[in-house]
């Protein structure tokens, strides 16, 4: 007996610029599972309670599921590309700060950038400052999971910023430790003492601004304004570089490396949280399935 496939599962969906998918374009469960969820479909559930290999994905969820891993794809490139050379940079700055001609450069380019305790441009630089501290941090990261959980039910969107502030928290203790890097005398105008290299409000804020917006972008939230978030978030992450720098706290060479470390903290985040939750979740889908057999 011939069986007769209709016309609109007899080939799959093309779009004007874009490329057939390959024979077993659908073979991978996990990008399935992924892109199953952004569209509602749980491609490992049958609706019995049995499981279902991804070769039997209808068409239309098998063309979704190859452009979500080339777009994937190109996301991660760019994503290690922006780290890559941000750990170059921030490497470099390392290097710099204990060779003695250019830490003569970085102090006296900070002593120029520091304002007056009692002029008003210390007052504002001081209150931007508090952005970057950590119960602020904090604050913002947990409201920003909390708000990308309740609108769209993805842990790993709403994981994103809070995993990026504590790893940027974490990440820049250890720094400071290992670089051993002194503060200027003039950290005395704001209290702070310890090391300062890498300078941790950057740090923080940097991550934290960041993560949000790779949350939001990751969840599918208010795709229109995800450009003026990063914008946003980027003016942020300057504004307390410099506001650091400028009460006193920092040397110039500790608020850019702070920002390129968070800019680290949050681009890794935000590749690594999603992954790792995409792993858990095909592993608990199989050891349901074993057990329901």
């Amino acid at each position: 007996m011939t069986v007769q496939r209709s016309s609109s599962m007899s080939s799959s969906p093309r779009r004007p610029g874009h490329r057939r998918p390959p024979a077993g374009a659908a073979a991978d469960p996990v990008v399935a599972i992924e892109v199953g969820a952004d569209l509602g479909v749980d491609p490992c559930d049958s609706g019995d309670g049995a499981p279902v290999s991804p070769l039997h994905i209808p068409d239309v969820l098998r063309f979704a599921l190859y452009e979500h891993r080339r777009r994937a794809r190109r996301e991660r490139q760019v994503a290690k590309l922006a780290c890559g050379s941000a750990l170059l940079v921030l490497g470099v700055l390392t290097g710099l700060s204990w060779h003695g001609h250019i830490a003569a450069v970085d102090r006296a380019a900070t002593t120029d950038m520091v304002q007056a305790k009692s002029s008003a441009v210390f007052t504002l630089a001081n209150a931007v400052s508090v952005l970057g501290s950590g119960p602020v941090v904090a604050m913002i990261a947990l409201i920003v999971g909390a708000v990308v959980w309740r609108r769209t039910h993805d842990a790993a969107a709403a994981l994103v910023t809070p995993a990026a502030a504590t790893v940027g928290g974490v990440v820049e203790l250890v720094g400071k430790q290992l670089v051993a890097r002194a503060r200027p005398v003039t950290a005395s105008f704001t209290g702070e003492a310890g090391f300062g290299f890498p300078s941790g409000h950057a740090t923080g804020f940097t991550a934290t601004a960041l993560g949000a917006c790779a949350a939001v972008a990751i969840g599918g939230l208010w795709p229109r304004r995800q450009r003026i978030g990063w914008w946003v978030a980027g003016a942020g992450t300057v504004g307390v570089a410099w506001a650091r720098v400028a009460v006193g706290a920092h040397y110039a060479f500790d608020a850019a490396a702070g920002v390129l470390l968070g800019v680290v903290c949050a681009l890794s985040t935000a590749q690594l949280v999603p992954a790792l939750h995409i792993r858990l979740s095909l592993m608990l889908n199989r050891a349901g399935g074993r057990r329901r057999r």
